[in-house]
């Protein structure tokens, strides 16, 4: 009976390990940036941008990118006390609602 006890006890050791040790999940929120650059991106090629975890050892803004031109998207982590960047955010963010307020004035048509 005590291995019997003794064997339960481990495997749920073991499963709460499995548990806290799994990935946070798919949403991209949850990534980590290794570093950041403060050189300054075109405005016009943000799409959309997100703050990393708390749980990252560094704090930065992921901005999301697309270079119609090119076709290609790409994240750039930037520090986000450089002196551009809550210029770009406030930017991104009325393009994005400008965006959502066009496309919900459309539907009621």
């Amino acid at each position: 009976m005590k291995t019997l006890t003794a064997l339960l006890f481990l495997m749920s050791l073991y499963s709460l390990q499995l548990v806290f040790s799994a990935p946070a999940g798919l949403d991209h929120n949850t990534s980590c940036c290794p570093g950041t650059i403060t050189k300054k991106i075109p405005l016009k090629i943000i799409v959309n941008y997100w703050w990393t975890s708390n749980d990252c050892p560094i704090e930065a803004i992921v901005f999301e990118t697309h270079n119609k031109v090119t076709n290609i998207k790409n994240k750039i982590c930037v520090d986000p006390t450089a002196d551009w960047v809550e210029k770009h955010i406030r930017a991104v963010d009325k393009k994005n609602n400008d965006a959502v307020s066009q496309q919900t004035s459309q539907s009621q048509q």
